[in-house]
């Protein structure tokens, strides 16, 4: 039957074992010893309870003067400083750089310049006269004042234009301009005229005021949205569509991406209301469905304006911007293997187009049998059938995106398309490919088959005659959209600038005109940034009073941050300004000796207006410089006061026995220094002398006139 024992604790243990291994160590010392069996294993001696304590017991903390007798702790131990070559080292590795620097110089090419002469030219004054437009003189500084809304200017940008609107410059010319105004002045001067840049900016602005009001007085276009329709519907009917137009009534209009019509709350479809395409969010990168009216990227930049796509003859569709300026569909750049996005989530621009090959640019489509574009071939490995990615879609091809949109944009062997010899039975059970690639073919056939018995024959003359009538019509629009200035614009111009006394002769406004007209069907949108007129009335007055009031809570909230930042930036001086005062009790308790030199010198130094007593410099090398004196005070190499005060009545004498009584520093020792100097030094020797015996009450008390030496703590 085993017997079970207390086990003792591991300082008893570790006793115990020293204690049996003694004699082992002994035995095996000596030589002659025989060898000893080993004694049996036994069970250890109970520990008495003096051992116990004896080996439990912890240190105990003794005086450092038990080890080291005679060890003072107010003597200064001596220092030994073992001397070495470390800047010896530092200078060997500084000239071995300076030589190796000077060896690369020495291989490098000398540098070659010429002073070139100083092309910065100072703007020309502003005309008197284009300061009441806006325009700021040269030498007149502009102060913060109330504007009344009627003389601010701004209500073309503002929405808030009326008749009565006075004429502020809004247009900012570019080089485009700069060089067109060039090229007027350089014809008017031969006439000693010309045309300043500033009036340029305003006869720019004053147009496309006006052309504001005439914009909100036009008729607006009635549209038959049920005759639209029907057309929508004939036309898709007839010719097939390629951007999802046209549909049925008992059909929802597919997207013009992806062709589908089905959609969630995460991703529904969106209507243009410039083109009336129909896209999902994530197949055109809309991030958010925006309150009002939504308009694509093309007729939100390029409305009224028929760009064609450059990898296909479609003018119609969903369209991004390239990096180079020009317009690409969707569909084009997600089946084109060699273009991408440069941003997928909002889908621009088309990036990747000089990545398509040569061979692929050749390629003629065998629907539309135009050699335009670039063109993409059947997934079947042995067709090589080319076709335009929207001749496909118009024709109703199989084009199938495996797993979505957004993989089809980083993974572009998820796109699929057949051609009509190779498409799925599936798919040519349900959709007929041969009749449109017959309607495909119809769109763009040129036209002079269509309709040929419905054309009147006529001569040259009628011809003519029918255009020169035609032009007689006034335009309020150029066939690109762009506005035409009818001539009272003009007149109100001349009339306006003579009024101011400018004259201008009135040809050249004409001209101005028509160059603005150019400009606007340059850019395809309005010169000065403004609220679109598509936009205008179509919050009710609900809306409008909420955002009201939605307004009205941000400003209190901005209110209230700006009182809290200032309350804080208050915090924040008063806890500076406590910080220091700390800082200045801490030295005052803790260094008592530099605080006394420290105001010794401020009083010194307290007349001494833009560092003139500083900046003093003395001949005789003895006598210490004022900056000198205080750097060092500012180091606290001065241990007393008496050293300061040393200094100072060297510099004292010197300055009274070799200076200028004229100088600044003569007189601020003679007419200020010398006045306070007995007292003021006397007193701060005498505080010295106080706490060199360590009597700091005394030094608590003891003031003096421009002194404070009062100690708190």
């Amino acid at each position: 039957m085993a017997i079970l024992r207390e086990r003792p604790s591991p300082i008893v243990r570790k006793s115990l074992r020293r204690r049996r291994l003694a004699p082992r160590l002994l035995d095996s010392d000596s030589e002659t010893s025989p060898p000893r069996k080993l004694p049996t294993p036994r069970s250890p001696r109970p520990v008495e309870r003096d051992e116990y304590l004896e080996v439990s017991k912890p240190r105990e903390e003794q005086n450092f003067t038990d080890y080291y007798e005679g060890l003072d702790e107010f003597e200064p131990l001596p220092v030994l400083v073992k001397e070495s070559r470390a800047d010896d080292e530092y200078e060997e590795y500084r000239l071995k750089r300076k030589r190796q620097d000077r060896e690369i110089l020495t291989r490098l090419k000398r540098p070659s310049f010429r002073k070139m002469p100083d092309q910065h030219t100072e703007e020309p004054p502003v005309a008197r006269s284009m300061i009441q437009f806006g325009y700021n003189g040269n030498k007149t500084v502009q102060k913060p004042t109330f504007w009344r809304p009627t003389d601010r200017g701004d209500g073309l940008i503002t929405d808030g234009l009326t008749l009565d609107q006075k004429v502020r410059s809004l247009y900012d010319m570019d080089e485009q301009d700069a060089s067109y105004l060039e090229h007027v002045n350089a014809r008017l001067a031969k006439d000693g005229k010309h045309i300043s840049l500033e009036l340029f900016e305003v006869i720019m602005t004053y147009f496309e005021m006006e052309w504001c009001f005439i914009e909100k007085l036009l008729p607006p276009k009635i549209k038959n949205e049920h005759q639209n329709e029907e057309q929508a519907q004939l036309h898709a009917q007839l010719y097939g569509s390629d951007d999802g137009i046209g549909a049925a009534p008992e059909e929802d209009q597919c997207c013009a991406v992806c062709n589908r019509n089905e959609c969630d709350n995460s991703n529904a479809i969106v209507f243009c209301d410039g083109c009336d395409i129909a896209v999902h969010q994530e197949c055109y990168g809309v991030a958010f469905i925006p309150e009002g009216p939504w308009l694509c990227r093309k007729c939100l930049i390029a409305r009224n304006q028929k760009n064609r796509c450059l990898f296909c003859p479609s003018v119609t569709g969903a369209f991004k911007q390239t990096d180079n300026g020009g317009w690409g569909h969707v569909i084009c750049t997600l089946w084109i293997n060699e273009l991408y996005f440069a941003n997928p989530i909002y889908m621009e621009p088309i990036e990747g187009i000089g990545n398509i090959p040569r061979s692929r640019w050749k390629l003629t489509c065998y629907i539309c049998r135009q050699k335009v574009g670039a063109c993409i071939q059947c997934s079947k490995p042995s067709c090589s059938v080319a076709y335009h990615v929207t001749c496909a879609r118009r024709s109703d091809f199989y084009m199938e995106m495996k797993q979505g949109v957004q993989t089809a944009i980083h993974d572009k062997s998820t796109v699929v398309s057949y051609c009509d010899r190779h498409s799925p039975k599936e798919w040519d059970f349900y959709h007929d490919t041969k009749q449109g690639i017959q309607k495909t073919k119809l769109y763009y056939s040129t036209g002079k088959n269509r309709d040929s018995g419905n054309k009147i024959v006529i001569s040259k003359a009628e011809k003519k005659e029918l255009k020169d009538t035609k032009n007689h019509w006034f335009k309020w629009k150029t066939v690109r959209g762009a506005p035409i200035l009818p001539l009272v614009v003009i007149k109100k111009l001349d009339k306006m600038l003579q009024s101011y006394r400018i004259p201008q002769d009135i040809n050249y406004l004409y001209e101005f005109a028509k160059y603005w007209t150019l400009k606007r069907e340059a850019t395809g949108g309005p010169l000065i940034r403004r609220p679109d007129t598509a936009n205008l009335g179509v919050l009710t007055n609900e809306e409008i009073d909420e955002r009201l009031q939605a307004l009205d809570l941000i400003k209190q909230d901005i209110a209230r941050l700006a009182e809290i930042s200032s309350l804080s930036l208050k915090k924040a001086k008063l806890e500076l300004k406590s910080t220091k005062e700390l800082l200045d009790q801490m030295e005052i308790y803790y260094l008592p000796m530099q605080y006394l030199i420290k105001e010794l010198l401020d009083q010194f130094l307290k007349h001494d207006r833009n560092n003139a007593i500083i900046s003093t410099t003395f001949e005789d090398s003895n006598v210490p410089s004022i900056r000198r004196i205080v750097e060092k005070v500012d180091n606290y190499e001065y241990q007393l006061v008496s050293e300061l005060v040393d200094d100072l009545t060297a510099v004292d004498n010197h300055v009274i026995q070799n200076f200028d009584p004229h100088s600044a520093i003569y007189r601020h020792i003679r007419n200020y220094w010398r006045r306070l100097r007995s007292q003021t030094i006397d007193r701060a020797q005498k505080a010295e002398r106080a706490l060199l015996k360590g009597n700091r009450k005394l030094f608590t008390g003891v003031q003096a006139e421009g002194l404070d030496f009062q100690v708190k703590g």
